[in-house]
């Protein structure tokens, strides 16, 4: 089970990366592509989703591609999750009912809530420098 879809965690580990290399460069696809193994075409239209939030900046021609738009620790995990799944994270029904609300709730609403308010403000407190920070720790990144 996943909280949210695959493009999302590839943007994540996308800008995680960007964040790392440090510098006002724009790096190609091919260049995100190589050091996260996310392929060209994914990575692509990731990329192109992010610039359109505003998460990262774009340059065409010679010396163009992609950078952070922001300081990484600027960027809150919630609005790469809201960029790319296109919403709030975790607003449909957790029991899979249309039009569940509080006026008409589902067996699992109340419960829902309680849950989703601490994984909401952990994605909203979150920032891509505390997930850069974490995996340089753990040794899983390192400037390139």
């Amino acid at each position: 089970m996943s909280f949210y879809s695959k493009p999302t965690k590839q943007a994540i580990l996308i800008l995680t990366h960007i964040a790392d290399w440090r510098n006002e460069r724009f790096y190609t696809v091919r260049d995100v592509s190589m050091m996260t193994g996310v392929s060209d075409p994914t990575a692509t239209k990731v990329l192109q989703m992010l610039a359109k939030d505003g998460l990262v900046e774009s340059r065409k021609g010679p010396g163009g591609g992609f950078r952070l738009a922001l300081p990484p620790e600027e960027v809150k995990i919630f609005r790469v999750v809201t960029a790319m799944e296109g919403g709030e994270p975790f607003s449909d029904c957790i029991g899979g009912l249309e039009n569940c609300s509080e006026a008409n709730p589902c067996p699992l609403h109340e419960d829902w809530k309680k849950v989703k308010k601490p994984l909401i403000r952990f994605l909203e407190e979150t920032s891509l420098l505390d997930i850069l920070s974490a995996a340089r720790r753990m040794g899983r990144i390192g400037v390139s």
